[in-house]
């Protein structure tokens, strides 16, 4: 549910921990169809800080610390292009993706390649 975004839906007091295909899983295990919207949704986040126009508004964080907004763009391409069935209603982690498809030299996503300092994501 975004409400923010798309004012639809009322917010229930749940707390949904996971989806499979239409049902969704509550924290203390009961399990919901979901029969209204019945949108399917993942969620993808970095690891670390990457270096966009609004890293410039956070203190303290040089670029050089960070990674390029490429990485996710190839993790998004990765869930995008998974089976629906096998990906829908997960959180996924943009390092955890590409290593899950083979990748597993991280440093050409580095805004300076063999950065060892890189500032892990300010809300993982």
């Amino acid at each position: 549910m975004i409400p923010s975004v798309l004012p639809t839906y009322s917010r229930a007091p749940l707390h949904f921990v996971k989806g499979e295909g239409t049902w969704l899983i509550e924290a203390d295990g009961r399990r919901f169809l979901d029969m209204g919207a019945g949108i399917a949704v993942n969620a993808l986040w970095p690891r670390t800080a990457i270096d966009t126009a609004a890293l410039q508004m956070i203190p303290g964080i040089r670029p050089e610390h960070c990674r390029k907004p490429e990485i996710m763009a190839d993790a998004a391409y990765l869930v995008l292009t998974s089976d629906a069935k096998r990906t829908t209603g997960n959180f996924f982690i943009d390092d955890e993706v590409l290593a899950q498809a083979g990748v597993d030299d991280l440093d050409q996503y580095s805004v300076v390649p063999g950065s060892k300092n890189l500032v892990p994501d300010l809300f993982l």
